[in-house]
């Protein structure tokens, strides 16, 4: 399929696929998951400006 048949979706799992072929093979698979550091500290909400 040609790039530009591709959909949004496609396009971002194709950099994902790219930047997981491009890491050092001794990078631990969930090096970058921060998915538990998010769920017990959440981020802030962002600031509205209405305080």
């Amino acid at each position: 399929m040609p790039p530009e048949d591709e959909t949004p979706e496609e396009e971002i799992a194709d950099e994902v696929v790219r930047a997981a072929e491009g890491l050092p093979a001794e990078v631990p698979v969930d090096k970058a998951d921060r998915t538990d550091d998010r769920d017990e500290h959440p981020p802030h909400p962002p600031r509205t400006g209405k305080d």
